[in-house]
């Protein structure tokens, strides 16, 4: 695989090579002018290639910018559910306490008030013997 890449390589290098001894001998054979546009046409191919180079990095980039902005949301979304569970828990385990404490409350009262009433029965009986 590596020799088959080298030699790839060799070979583009001899076309590139190739090309320029073509391009020498052309330029021999043409007039100023002519040269003057061919090297005109390049340069103009060069910026066009440069400027589709550039909206194309410049779409990637957007696109990029897009997927880390939609990231960000998600992220942001997220996290805004993650603090509204914790407050529910946070709610729910406060109002668990404070139901537990009531339905102590609630025994204590229970007891408190049988005993009194019974209590209160018993000093009738005695009052009334």
């Amino acid at each position: 695989n590596e020799s088959d890449a080298s030699t790839f390589e060799e070979e583009q290098h001899l076309i590139g090579d190739q090309i320029r001894v073509d391009e020498q001998d052309m330029f021999k054979m043409i007039s100023e002018e002519e040269r003057e546009d061919y090297y005109r046409k390049q340069n103009e191919e060069r910026v066009r290639q440069h400027q589709q180079n550039e909206l194309e990095r410049q779409k990637r980039e957007d696109i990029l910018k897009a997927a880390l902005q939609e990231i960000k949301e998600r992220a942001n979304a997220k996290a805004a559910e993650l603090i509204a569970i914790e407050l529910q828990k946070r709610s729910l385990a406060e109002n668990y306490a404070d139901l537990k404490n009531l339905t102590i409350e609630q025994h204590i009262s229970r007891a408190f008030t049988y005993s009194y009433f019974s209590l209160m029965n018993i000093s009738k009986k005695n009052a009334n013997k």
